[in-house]
């Protein structure tokens, strides 16, 4: 669905529907929008222009385009200063989806390569998607593999399966040049603890083999919080590898839902390595990913903080689905994360 237009722009365009005026002169709540939108690309009729309700009278089947070409210049006064500084979160496998999208709003992906993506499209793909993005004068982030995945597996097999894959997910920092690569370390506390020396060795050795490549590129790796209680793993893993392309993301979803420790105490700890957020809101039971500020999460408090220590780390937003977005968007707006519009 397109974003509805923000409640301080005015909308003069008409739609004749089952031959019944609909005239909207004020933007109200995006739902009412939806349910409009949607109605009207069920079975379109006529559309009027505001230039002349008698001049100009169009019948087409493609309601959706002409939607999309008035409602995208509304959504870019509002929202392109903050959209060219963030990254959104598209899987590879579902970007044919999003291409028209990502191109008419210039969109930054955070490409996900999990699944079978790795697996099922070639180097050529790949290579077309890359193409693409540059020609746009896009940027991208790469999201690792990472269900299914133990970068500290004691099983030989399983852990040469993992490696095997993460290998070949940097093998495309070279084709994407992508800002970042974001990655799980898969620790489990009520299953690593019991052997936790063990874990993090064989952990580190995956880490360090990737951190050649990353090294090489100058591109860094952000470790992610998933299902971690507090940041000690985190913090051990960064010490150890000791490199400036090592860095930390901060996912507050995951910290609200699974995390044992407010994000203060995470960024206590590892505030010098923050190099990325994940951005996405829930009510601290399960990791929803609603819109930002649409659940529990203290993004005010994160937010002044960041601004108060000149913390400028890598955003990206994580929503369900296009109209997620415009709500996080507006979220962002709201906070004035991105003062210099």
């Amino acid at each position: 669905m397109y974003p509805p237009p923000r409640t301080d722009h005015g909308s003069g365009w008409w739609c004749i529907w089952s031959g019944k005026l609909l005239a909207k002169k004020k933007a109200q709540h995006h739902t009412k929008y939806k349910e409009r939108l949607h109605d009207l690309l069920v079975q379109p009729k006529f559309f009027f222009s505001p230039a002349g309700k008698n001049s100009m009278v169009l019948k087409f089947t493609r309601l959706r385009t002409v939607i999309a070409v008035i409602y995208t210049p509304i959504m870019e006064h509002n929202f392109s200063h903050i959209i060219a500084r963030c990254f959104v979160n598209i899987p590879f496998a579902e970007f044919n989806k999003y291409e028209r999208f990502v191109a008419l709003h210039r969109i930054n992906p955070e490409i996900g390569l999990d699944g079978d993506a790795l697996n099922t499209f070639s180097r050529q793909d790949f290579v077309d998607r890359a193409k693409f993005l540059h020609d746009m004068g896009l940027n991208c982030t790469l999201h690792a593999p990472f269900h299914d995945l133990l970068p500290g597996a004691q099983d030989k097999y399983i852990l040469q399966a993992v490696r095997d894959k993460l290998k070949r997910c940097f093998d495309l920092i070279d084709i994407f040049k992508p800002r970042s690569v974001v990655c799980h370390l898969g620790y489990l506390d009520c299953v690593h603890s019991y052997e936790t020396d063990q874990w993090f060795t064989t952990s580190l050795e995956t880490w360090r083999q990737l951190l050649v490549v990353a090294e090489q590129s100058q591109t860094p790796i952000m470790f992610e919080n998933t299902y971690e209680a507090g940041p000690r793993i985190h913090k051990k893993i960064l010490a150890a590898l000791d490199s400036p392309m090592t860095r930390f993301c901060l996912d507050v979803g995951h910290l609200l839902a699974f995390a044992r420790m407010g994000w203060q105490d995470w960024l206590a700890s590892l505030g010098q390595w923050l190099g990325q957020l994940h951005l996405h809101d829930n009510h601290g039971f399960r990791d929803e990913h609603l819109p930002v500020g649409m659940g529990d999460f203290d993004f005010a408090g994160l937010f002044s903080h960041l601004k108060s220590n000149n913390m400028y780390p890598i955003i990206t937003l994580e929503p369900r689905n296009e109209s997620d977005l415009w709500d996080s968007l507006n979220a962002l707006d709201r906070f004035s994360l991105f003062d210099h519009k």
